[in-house]
């Protein structure tokens, strides 16, 4: 893949580094520009993806089953743009199709998951509040 090319060519660089030539402070600015390099296009796209996926995925299904959408204690703009509809920032109501966190849904009580990765949760509230 492209990560493992790239890295090995990073590598290979600072290696090579280490026996050119060169003053000091060249060698650590050269180090330095491929640390961050490599940071910004290699392991911040990776935490992007591991973060963005599951909002992505639940729009899309937002999307395709029509459904209109609470965020709760939550705000993800971009699920805004991939649903295609936009949605309300509220408490939710019995019958509610609800996107929040995993670790806010003990406070909704008893829920339908339609969705579920990485924390990100797509939960449909029953029609009648559970009353005991």
């Amino acid at each position: 893949s492209h990560f493992s090319l790239l890295m090995s060519f990073a590598a290979t660089v600072c290696l090579l580094l280490q026996f050119a030539p060169m003053m000091l402070p060249l060698r650590f600015i050269i180090g330095g520009a491929l640390l961050t390099l490599s940071f910004n296009f290699i392991a911040m796209p990776m935490a992007a993806s591991v973060m963005q996926q599951p909002v992505k995925e639940a729009a899309l299904l937002a999307r395709r089953e029509g459904l209109k959408i609470v965020m709760w204690k939550v705000y993800y703009p971009s699920f805004l743009v991939y649903s295609g509809s936009f949605t309300e920032r509220r408490a939710p109501r019995p019958g509610d199709v609800v996107l929040t966190t995993i670790d806010r849904l003990d406070r909704l009580g008893p829920v339908e998951r339609l969705y579920g990765k990485h924390g990100i949760v797509l939960v449909r509230m029953p029609d009648q509040p559970d009353i005991r």
